[in-house]
């Protein structure tokens, strides 16, 4: 250390004073300019951008970005929002209005479940005038806003070619990021616990929530309780009995133990009326009432032909009086011909004495005791 006095002493310090305070001046206006530099170029290219922090502040910063819709886009959109299907060339210098796509996606109003494609993530743009390379990874924000549809984020080496490289479905009100590396063959990686865009569930309970909206598709299950309705608009397969509880019993509808051919029961609009149908044209029934209704298994009795049916009641007797009346099909005429009583059956011959049926024809019986 040293000092000086006198006049020439104090000159010196001020000189010091004077370049030391130039100095620093200098360096924080460079540092300072720099850092605002950087931000604003960054904003120029629709980059999120994070106002520079005090170094010993360690909190996270707030992030915001503008929104832009498809055919609106500017060098400062950060977030594109689609109302519909769409395809994004992330690779592209004119993504969409001549300028590069952001790096996020806002579905803002669907009126249906919609996909939105991500073409070439791992070549995407830096800036207008930069892409990315092996040595990067690039993320992206996707969000569905809208209340009630789905967005189905792919992402594809080329637009439209049907061949999704990964695939993310994003349920209502949610969002997701998404990672694409510069070398991963344009595919976004999407976080853990999703298989080609579908949730793997392996375990707990899936609560008060509808499981397959509007577009339904196979589902396995060992046991199905429903305490309310169950509705099916298709065919029911069942490799056992169906019952039906009503109170502390039950009622049981089971097949017979060996089946020899394919049957139908087709359920009627009359009261009292059960239609077995098989594979021959002449239908053995069972119709245990007194009072009831047969109905033909096909639609185009020819015209002039005859046909015996057996229809099975166990009200019948080989005493009984039995009225019987026919309802011709379309374009026929149906007359009964004969009648022969058995034990518990009936035998009923008749004939087509109009054209050939249209539709089906009917027999209404009535079973009256032995005189």
């Amino acid at each position: 250390a040293w000092r000086r006095t006198g006049s020439s002493g104090q000159a010196e310090r001020h000189s010091l004073t004077h370049s030391l305070t130039h100095s620093l001046t200098h360096s924080l206006t460079h540092s300072l300019t720099h850092s605002f530099t950087q931000a604003a170029s960054a904003a120029r290219h629709g980059q999120i951008v994070q106002i520079p922090k005090d170094p010993e502040d360690r909190r996270l910063g707030v992030t915001a970005f503008s929104v832009a819709s498809v055919g609106s886009n500017t060098a400062s959109t950060g977030c594109m929002a689609i109302t519909a299907a769409d395809s994004f060339d992330m690779n592209s210098a004119t993504c969409d209005t001549s300028l590069r796509c952001p790096k996020c996606f806002i579905a803002t109003t669907l009126s249906a479940d919609v996909a939105l494609e991500i073409v070439k993530c791992s070549t995407g743009r830096l800036g207008q005038a930069v892409t990315i390379t092996t040595n990067y990874a690039q993320e992206y924000t996707f969000i569905n806003h809208d209340a009630d549809n789905t967005l189905t984020i792919t992402a594809h080496a080329v637009a439209g070619d049907g061949a999704p490289l990964s695939t993310y479905v994003l349920p209502a009100l949610s969002s997701v990021t998404a990672l694409c590396y510069g070398g991963g063959s344009n595919k976004l990686l999407f976080p853990a616990g999703t298989t080609s865009g579908t949730a793997s569930i392996n375990g707990g309970t899936v609560d008060n929530v509808v499981i397959g909206g509007s577009t339904a598709a196979a589902g396995f299950f060992t046991t199905v309780s429903a305490s309310s309705t169950v509705t099916a608009t298709g065919t029911v397969t069942t490799g056992g009995n169906i019952y039906f509880e009503q109170g502390a019993n039950d009622v049981t509808l089971a097949p017979p133990g060996s089946v020899s051919a394919a049957q139908t029961v087709t359920l009627p609009d009359e009261t009292g009326t059960v239609l077995v149908y098989t594979s021959d044209a002449k239908r053995n029934q069972a119709i245990n009432h007194r009072a009831g209704v047969w109905q033909s298994g096909t639609n185009n009795m020819a015209a002039g032909s005859s046909e015996t049916v057996t229809i099975s009641n166990s009200y019948i007797t080989t005493e009984s009086i039995v009225l019987i009346t026919a309802e011709g099909g379309t374009t026929c005429e149906i007359i009964v011909r004969r009648v022969v009583l058995n034990a518990g059956a009936m035998d009923v011959t008749v004939k087509n004495d109009g054209s050939q049926c249209s539709g089906r024809y009917k027999l209404h019986f009535l079973v009256l005791a032995a005189v």
